[in-house]
């Protein structure tokens, strides 16, 4: 036998006229879903370039 959690989840498929995505379970089993996590604004600064040559001083 499953685990109530997991019956609630393939009555909802079960009763489904076609497939489903996770975010039309979720709400139908009575959980909140999230929203996708946003894109960073600002970009990353640039790496530094410098190549050090043997003495350890840059070019």
């Amino acid at each position: 036998m499953l685990p109530r959690v997991y019956q609630g989840i393939l009555e909802v498929v079960d009763d489904a006229p076609g497939p489903l995505r996770a975010k039309q379970v979720v709400p139908r089993i009575g959980l909140l879903a999230r929203g996708r996590r946003p894109r960073p604004h600002r970009p990353a600064p640039p790496a530094k370039t410098d190549i050090l040559d043997a003495s350890g001083t840059s070019d």
